[in-house]
């Protein structure tokens, strides 16, 4: 030191100070190795507490001296360029020399004046503001771009802008030994500066200063040694300048919003463990932690000039308001954050996602011990997010967010919850058994150790605060974690004894708060507390000694959160969860759905949720909510709680159903996932069929969801089961099975929707004629079925027969196997040829009930299609099957004898070519007929005997089935010139006359069998008198005028599947060109039979009775389908008829009077008549659009601008009596939409 003095009186500097701007010259400055060597002998001294034993003139001149070494290093930059010549590393190391000079001589300071037992000249101002100067341009010009690649700024040159951020950090990893020394160096002061805060109050001026140099380091990577020393620094600022608070708060938001997006989620405070928090997270906690602060214990002399007891209640009120003043920061910093949060502008910064991370770390650190502030902070952002999205003055997008963020947190605290349990009270019970040298081995016990007197709750206070006692000589941060917890602890109490107090004053009067009789024993017992927290302030940890082993990082994470369970937030869940479901009812939308995804999101976690009482309700309300959004999340919910709990799944089963037919497509394509998943994670849920049917019809629904119907089938039924595990699962059974149950519920009518799907499923998208991989994959597994199906068909047939006693009958299996196979067979009728044989026995089946005629009927059907494949048939085999056949044709009835007819011609036109036999049969049969009628010629009568009844009515049917899939003109020789063909065209005519009705009818049947081979028939005189005679009003027979409409109905059907096969090229044309907008261009023999009786059709449409109407209308559906006739016909009468009682007349008008009318001929004149049946003779409209059954809503929804047209037509055009309306009672369902 005196060498430094005579060197400084040497040098004559007072004229080289009197500029501050101007540079100190080298010649007046110390070397550096000096320097170094004087301020390691101060650290020295000052470690050995002797520093204070030099005088203080001198202490003060050593510091002025130094001021001129550390101005000379204040604002010199380092260039960091790879490229640098020799010159400019010249320069680079003279600067760092300079600079590393002036750190030594501010480190030389700095330790002078955090040295114990100063003097106050020493803190000269002046020289502490040139020391943060030198820190904070260090770090931002030279420590910053070193170390963080974000802050260098590359020279301007025209290749910079193509250094990419990869290069620079590559660049930035090395760095030179220099530069770790300099950012060492840099460290320690800050460090310095952090204890100095602590022992001397400064001006505001020098704290804002060192606020900055304190938080800046937070949002730079690479520098996590500095980021503890400033951690050190900023809470000694906070904990001791409360004015300064807010300044900080503002600072850590203001380099928040600095900080690029690449930086946002960047974790790099380690806690104990593999958890990784902000920086900036760490450093809020921090914050609040060190607000509170516990005043020593007063000394000797103190005690006697003031009252015990009024120092006592001083320490309490300081330790009490030091606590609430750290509430009150906490408050204001969430308050001011979410606030940021709002809306954002264009010109603003998002802080939505730095609230969620920051959401997410307080999370990560609750319940770890060193961070009480975590649950503080957390309990105080749940009341505030409540109160947020509970305000609608709030910003929309600040009310979804706080409603999002509580979800989260809700679901937290949900899963928390769930953690194991029995585990951690295991572990709990081990500490306290090593506390009370004790086996403590359940819960009752610590109640009963309690109940003896052992204070369970503060022994573990004091042995956590042990805890912290030991751990912390190496972490000052686990000391102010202990004042925190102490002063929650104290305030905590006594809040409790407040409650107490007011509890026990009569008649509620405050100003007398002396314990009455009631409650005196909880009084009582929060006193002893506060006594023993106090108590605890002042103990001399030191002494108190612990079990081996206790002092153990995740057994005082147990013992803290076993404490924090006292405390309101780990109670809070129920509340966060009344208020989410409060908000359901909200009338913004954004709130209902941002409310339903919070509550998905807890469902996550705890599905068990939903079996509450109260979300039940909630929940349900959502699923009629108006936006379908709403509605969208409400299922998404549900869907997730049905799968992960299956046990309740009956339970909303059937809201769920409900909302397949919901007006919004992405709730039902939410809802046919949710089925689907239904189906595949419990496949034993006794409604499977049922789910599958409802998932089907939606084949005709939009675009969107048909192509999702047929991606779940597809999923569920056809992808091919791997060969290895055929034997082992069983899955491929479940599947057949289902496809089965399926079938069985649509029954065959309604079964075209599978063959559509196959369709669907193998479809090529682009023209090529080859089977993509998906297809292929598909008809494998439609193999496997196949297979599986006809295995199951023995093993069903052989425990039917076990339980019958040896006597075969049908099964509702059975048949659902069977009807399973023939739509596969009329899908790909090569996957049923190996086991043609397998199936023909089942043709000699006795018919004892309706479900044996059905065997019969599809096994006819399935080898209809299957023997013409068959290469090479057994002669005995093919032989056999025609004997089966004529058997049954013979004998069985109409349903048998058409399917097994269409077989015979299946293996006679095709195979055998056996003509004989079905001529045979053929003159069997005509010249029966031919006897019959001459009899009834000769005899002048229309009364046919008993005994011919039965024989002449099959006759007639079989008669007209035989024409129709043989062609006996050339086979046969006509006994007159007549041809075949129109001697059985007479005998139907006369047949049909007849005044029997029965028999009428058969010759009907017959007669349309017959003009389906030869259709010219329809236009002739007899045929069209016959049918429009019996088409017409004044003919009352309702049988006949059915049976007419089912033979055009036919004949429609038979022409459009043989245009079909004998034009190839007409399916390529019809996907390019629609039918219907042809109009009547195609002028073939079929539309000139439509226009022929088309007159006598519409006016049916009048008939009383529905039946007749609703097959009038499937007629005129398949007329304008197929553009027979052009609707400009139809100009002057549409009729509709809407019956509330038969559901399908409505759904069919409907369809017609909309699908095909409006939406692809676009009509522009229209007469519509409303047709109600009523118990009345009145005709009266009613607002038809509620009656429409279900399945049809959705095509008229789509249509919505059209059937508005509709109604307004209806309403202009229709004359009808004034009646009441019906009321909503009678229209169930229109709540639903």
């Amino acid at each position: 030191m005196e060498n430094m003095f005579d060197f400084d009186d040497q040098c004559d500097i007072s004229s080289s100070i009197e500029n501050e701007s101007q540079e100190v010259d080298a010649e007046f400055l110390l070397t550096r190795t000096a320097l170094s060597e004087m301020c390691t002998e101060t650290a020295k001294l000052k470690s050995m507490k002797t520093l204070s034993k030099v005088d203080g003139n001198d202490l003060s001149r050593l510091i002025i001296i130094m001021r001129r070494h550390i101005k000379d290093g204040i604002k010199l930059q380092l260039t960091s360029c790879q490229d640098d010549d020799e010159e400019q590393k010249m320069w680079k190391a003279f600067y760092m020399e300079r600079i590393l000079r002036s750190f030594d001589a501010a480190l030389l300071v700095l330790h002078i004046m955090t040295a114990p037992h100063m003097p106050k000249k020493v803190y000269m101002e002046e020289i502490i503001e040139l020391i943060v100067s030198l820190i904070r341009y260090n770090l931002q010009h030279n420590i910053f771009p070193e170390y963080d690649p974000l802050y260098k700024v590359e020279p301007d040159s025209k290749d910079s802008a193509m250094i990419s951020t990869k290069a620079k950090r590559a660049r930035s990893a090395n760095k030179g030994k220099i530069f770790v020394e300099l950012y060492n160096k840099i460290c320690t002061a800050v460090s310095l500066l952090g204890d100095l805060m602590d022992i001397e109050r400064l001006t505001d001026t020098i704290v804002l200063q060192i606020s900055s140099v304190g938080t800046t380091p937070f949002f730079v990577e690479n520098v996590s040694e500095l980021q503890h020393s400033a951690l050190k620094l900023v809470r000694t600022t906070f904990r001791k300048y409360l004015k300064h608070r807010e300044l900080i708060l503002e600072d850590i938001f203001a380099s928040l919003a600095r900080l690029p997006s690449s930086k946002r989620n960047l974790r790099s405070y380690r806690i104990q463990g593999d958890d990784y928090i902000q920086m900036v997270t760490a450093l809020v906690l921090q914050l609040i932690q060190c607000s509170v602060k516990i005043e020593e214990k007063p000394s000797v002399l103190v005690e006697e000039e003031v009252s015990p007891e009024l120092l006592k209640m001083d320490r309490e009120l300081d330790i009490i308001g030091s606590y609430e003043n750290a509430l009150r920061t906490a408050q204001n910093f969430l308050s001011m954050f979410l606030n940021k949060c709002n809306t954002v502008g264009k010109d603003e910064e998002d802080y939505r996602p730095l609230f969620e991370n920051f959401v997410q770390d307080l999370l990560v650190t609750l319940n770890k011990n060193d961070w009480p502030a975590a649950e503080v902070l957390l309990t105080l952002l749940g009341r505030l997010l409540v109160v947020t999205f509970g305000n609608r003055s709030n910003d929309m997008g600040l009310r979804v967010a706080s409603l999002d963020y509580l979800g989260v947190v809700a679901a937290h605290l949900r899963r928390n919850s769930m953690l194991n349990k029995e585990q951690e009270q295991e572990d709990l019970l081990a500490i306290i058994s090593e506390i009370t040298g004790d086996e403590v081995a359940e819960r009752e016990e610590i109640i009963e150790l309690e109940e003896a007197g052992f204070k369970i709750e503060q022994t573990l206070q004091k042995y956590l605060l042990k805890y912290f006692h030991v751990k912390g000589k190496n972490d000052p941060a686990l000391l102010l974690a202990k004042q925190f917890y102490l002063c929650q602890w104290i305030r905590d109490n006594q809040t409790e004894l407040e409650k107490a107090y007011k509890a026990t004053v009569p008649n509620g009067n405050d100003n007398d708060l002396q314990p009455t009789n009631i409650g005196s024993e909880d009084v009582t017992s929060l006193e002893e507390k506060k006594t023993f927290l106090f108590s605890l302030i002042d103990e001399d940890w030191s002494q108190l000694r612990v079990p081996n082993g206790f002092l153990d990082y995740e057994k005082a994470n147990l013992v803290s959160k076993y404490l924090s369970s006292k405390r309101s937030f780990l109670k809070s869940f129920d509340v966060y969860l009344q208020q989410i479901l409060r908000v359901l009812n909200e009338t913004a939308v954004a709130v209902r759905t941002k409310a339903m995804k919070a509550l998905s999101s807890i469902v996550a976690v705890d599905p068990n949720i939903l079996a509450r009482q109260d979300m039940q309700k909630g929940v349900h309300g959502r699923f009629m909510d108006q936006s379908t959004s709403v509605r969208e999340a409400a299922v998404e919910l549900v869907g997730r709680f049905i799968l992960n709990k299956p046990e309740l799944t009956h339970q909303y089963y059937e809201m769920i159903m409900e909302r397949i037919l919901d007006t919004g497509v992405s709730v039902r394509k939410r809802v046919i996932k949710i089925l689907k998943d239904i189906c595949i994670a419990q496949p034993d849920f006794p409604k499977i069929t049922e789910i599958c049917v409802k998932m089907i019809r939606r084949i005709h629904d939009a675009d969107g969801i048909k192509e999702l119907v047929t991606k779940v089938f597809q999923q569920m039924w056809f992808i091919p089961v791997e060969k290895s595990k055929m034997q082992q699962e069983d899955c491929l059974l479940k599947r057949a099975t289902n496809i089965a149950d399926v079938v069985t519920a649509f029954g065959e009518s309604g079964c075209e929707w599978l063959q559509q799907l196959l369709e669907n499923l193998i479809k090529n998208d682009d023209e090529s004629d080859q089977l993509s991989a998906g297809a292929k994959q598909v008809l494998e597994a439609c193999s496997q079925i196949v297979d599986c199906l006809v295995d199951r068909l023995l093993t069903i047939e052989e425990k039917v027969v076990e339980q019958s006693g040896g006597k075969a009958t049908n099964s509702h299996r059975l048949i659902g196997c069977l009807t399973t196979l023939y739509l596969m067979s009329k899908f790909q009728p090569s996957m049923l040829v190996r086991h043609a044989a397998t199936l023909q026995p089942y043709l000699s089946t006795k018919c004892n009930t309706q479900g044996d005629h059905l065997i019969l009927h599809y096994v006819a059907r399935i080898l209809e299609l299957v023997i013409p494949l068959i290469e090479h048939p057994g002669e005995a085999f093919l032989a056999s099957m025609e004997e089966d056949l004529m058997m049954l044709i013979i004998k069985q009835g109409q349903t048998v004898v058409q399917s097994c007819i269409a077989c015979l011609a299946a293996i006679v036109n095709k195979v055998t070519h056996n003509h004989k036999l079905v001529k045979d049969c053929f003159q069997r049969y005509f010249g029966f007929l031919i006897r019959v009628r001459n009899e009834l010629i000769q005899n002048q009568s229309s009364t046919i005997q008993k005994s011919n009844r039965p024989l002449l009515q099959r006759s007639l049917f079989t008669l007209g089935l035989l024409c129709k899939h043989f062609d006996f003109e050339n086979d046969l020789k006509p006994q007159n010139n007549d041809s075949i063909s129109r001697q059985v065209y007479t005998i139907y005519i006369f047949f049909a006359k007849n005044s029997d009705e029965e028999i009428s009818q058969k010759a009907i049947v017959g007669l349309g069998f017959l003009c389906i081979r030869y259709p010219k028939f329809l236009l002739e005189e007899g045929a069209r008198d016959l049918y429009q005679r019996i088409l017409s009003p004044v003919r009352a027979s309702v049988r006949l005028k059915l049976q007419v409409l089912k033979n055009v109905q036919q004949h429609l059907l038979e022409e459009e599947n043989a245009l079909t096969v004998r034009d190839s090229s007409w399916k390529e044309k019809a996907n390019k060109e629609n039918l219907k907008d042809l109009g009547d261009t195609y002028s073939g023999t079929t539309s000139e039979i439509m226009q022929l009786y088309l007159k006598q059709m519409l006016e049916t449409f009048l008939h009383p009775q529905s039946m007749v109407r609703l097959s009038a209308l499937t007629v005129v559906n398949m007329i304008l389908r197929q553009g027979l006739v052009h609707p400009v016909q139809y100009q002057k009468l549409v009729s509709v008829q809407i019956e509330s009682s038969t559901g399908k007349l409505v759904s069919l008008s409907y369809y017609v009077m909309l699908d095909v009318m409006v939406r692809q001929f676009i009509v522009m004149s229209l007469t519509i008549i409303i047709v109600i049946e009523s118990s009345g003779q009145n005709l009266h409209l009613v607002y038809s659009l509620y009656i429409v059954e279900k399945m049809w809503l959705i095509s008229i929804y789509s249509a919505r601008n059209w059937y508005q047209r509709i109604v307004k037509t209806m309403i202009f055009n229709v004359k009808y009596k004034p009646t009441p309306i019906s009321t909503q009672e009678n229209f169930p369902g229109k709540e639903k939409f």
